[in-house]
């Protein structure tokens, strides 16, 4: 029995262990850099308009523009027609957009982009997923190729 109280002492050193503070879980999304998502911003009869894709951003005047046309009763897309391009706009609730066009009292429109923008709360607001724009490029003259060598034919005498 000796030998348990050993065991015993050698379980039971002399260090009392003190409890570890319970660490506060730390927030692993960082939201610093990023700004609500909004759709577009509506500003009153703006000279032009800013569309914002996820690397590019153009700049395009209301005189240039020349169509809108929306995807009825869908409103899941809608295309702006300009002198020197087409912008496709897809994702969801675009009525608003569309007629802030209609009326020029659309500053910018937004893709949206995870890395720059929050999650957008509210399903209800207009929500652009991708928006892909056709620059007008002029035809290009075609390059000549280059004819093969004709190698006249001889005659048998």
């Amino acid at each position: 029995m000796a030998d348990d109280d050993d065991i015993d002492d050698l379980w039971s050193s002399g260090v009392v262990k003190k409890p570890t503070p319970k660490k506060t879980p730390q927030l692993v999304v960082d939201h610093k850099n990023k700004t609500p998502y909004k759709g577009f911003e509506p500003k009153d009869k703006p000279i032009g308009f800013v569309v914002r894709c996820h690397a590019i951003h153009y700049t395009f005047f209301y005189h240039h523009l020349l169509t809108v046309a929306m995807n009825s009763p869908d409103e899941d897309f809608f295309t702006l027609l300009t002198n020197n391009a087409a912008i496709q706009v897809y994702g969801r609730n675009l009525q608003a957009i569309a007629a802030a066009f209609g009326m020029h009292e659309c500053a910018a429109i937004s893709e949206y982009s995870p890395e720059r923008f929050l999650p957008p709360g509210d399903d209800s607001q207009p929500f652009i997923e991708k928006i892909e724009v056709m620059l007008a490029t002029p035809a290009k003259k075609p390059e000549r190729a280059s004819k093969p060598e004709e190698k006249p034919e001889k005659q048998d005498a």
